[in-house]
């Protein structure tokens, strides 16, 4: 995972492996990292995400689907992105980040 140098890094309480560290990541921290350019990967309800970047916007894919939303700026992106009529925000606590590049 790139870009966890900042980030809060515990180890898990309850994990079989030992030293398996778990990411504690914001959805202040999230919205930070967009912000900056940064693209996320991540995991919710059995389904694997991206939010990428390019010259026409901002970009939600669900992997494994053609269809794709796309948004002007993060902001938009924030306020109009829906899983299941549920925004980023309503349902962090779901999320799982997989990478941040």
């Amino acid at each position: 995972m790139y870009g966890i140098g900042r980030k809060n890094l515990q180890e898990a309480d309850g994990n079989k492996e030992k030293g398996v560290l778990v990411l504690e990541y914001t959805y202040q921290e999230f919205i930070e990292d967009l912000n900056m350019g940064h693209e996320i990967e991540f995991l919710l309800d059995g389904g694997r995400y991206s939010i990428s970047y390019n010259n026409t916007g901002w970009h939600v894919t669900k992997f494994g689907n053609e269809e794709y939303s796309t948004y002007g700026n993060v902001n938009e992106l924030l306020e109009n992105a829906k899983f299941n009529d549920n925004s980023l925000q309503e349902i962090w606590h779901k999320i799982k980040i997989d990478s941040i590049f």
